[in-house]
C-alpha cells in the first residue's frame, strides 16, 4: 500500500492481515517500479494517479468483502451500533412487561380479597341467626331433660283429673312442673277456695302457698307432690 504525504512516501507490505514490511521513498514510485520490488500486481494507493494500475485504497474502508478480500482497515468511527440498541429497547420492553404483570396480579389478590371480605360481611347477619336459633333449641332440649328429670306422670292424664275435680266457676291459670321438690303448682281463679282445695285431696296431699284477689276471684296458688 502507497501512502503519499510529507517529505516521505510510506510504502506498506501486508501479509493477510499483519503488516510484514515497512519502507520510505523519496519519491512517488509507480505501479510497475513497486510491481517489480515486490512481485505483486495487487498494490493499493491511496491517491492514485488517473490512469494508473494501483488500486484505490479507499475501498478497504468497505466492511463488505470485495470478491474473495477482506477489509483489513478498522472500521471508520461514529456509528451506530444498532445491536446494543435492539439489545437495550428488548430489555426495556421485557421490563415493562414483567412489571406490568406483578402489576395485574396484585390487583387480582386486592380484587379477591375484597370479595371475600364483602361475602364475610353478608354472611355475618346469618350466622347472628343460627347462633339465635342454637340458643333456643338449647333451652328447648334444657326444658326436655327437666321434664325427663321427673317420674314421667301422665301429665295428660293429671289435667283431665284436675279439669273433672275443679268446682264451677274454677279455672287454671298456670300448671309449672318443679324439678328440685318433684312437686307440682297449680294457680288459676276460683270463687270458693274451701270447695276447690277440698276436691284436689283426690291427686294427694295439696298445700296452699297463697292467695288473693284478682277479677273479683279469689286467685290461688296450690301445691301438690308428684308420686
Amino acid at each position: 500500500m502507497v501512502i503519499p504525504g510529507g517529505r516521505f512516501v510510506k510504502e506498506l507490505v501486508f501479509f493477510g492481515a499483519r503488516l510484514k514490511e515497512r519502507h520510505l521513498s523519496a519519491r512517488d514510485n509507480s505501479h510497475g517500479e513497486l510491481a517489480a520490488i515486490f512481485e505483486t500486481e495487487r498494490i493499493y494507493h491511496l491517491a492514485p494517479p488517473v490512469g494508473s494500475a494501483f488500486l484505490d485504497a479507499c475501498r478497504l474502508y468497505l466492511n463488505q468483502p470485495l470478491l474473495n478480500d477482506y477489509n483489513l482497515l478498522p472500521s471508520p468511527t461514529g456509528r451506530v451500533d444498532l445491536i446494543k440498541i435492539a439489545t437495550v429497547v428488548l430489555l426495556l420492553l421485557n421490563l415493562t412487561v414483567l412489571f406490568g404483570m406483578i402489576g395485574a396480579k396484585e390487583y387480582q389478590i386486592r380484587e379477591a380479597m375484597e370479595q371475600v371480605d364483602s361475602r364475610i360481611k353478608a354472611v355475618q347477619p346469618l350466622v347472628k341467626e343460627v347462633n339465635a336459633l342454637q340458643g333456643q333449641v338449647k333451652a328447648l332440649e334444657d326444658k326436655s331433660q327437666t321434664i325427663a328429670q321427673f317420674q314421667n306422670p301422665d301429665l295428660i292424664d293429671l289435667l283431665a283429673k284436675l279439669t273433672s275435680e275443679l268446682p264451677q266457676h274454677s279455672y287454671l291459670d298456670l300448671i309449672r312442673l318443679d324439678k328440685d321438690q318433684k312437686a307440682i303448682n297449680i294457680m288459676g281463679y276460683t270463687d270458693d277456695i274451701g270447695e276447690l282445695t277440698t276436691k284436689l285431696q283426690v291427686f294427694g296431699e295439696v298445700k296452699l302457698k297463697s292467695t288473693s284477689r284478682r277479677k273479683n276471684k279469689t286467685y290461688f296458688h296450690l301445691e301438690t307432690s308428684l308420686p
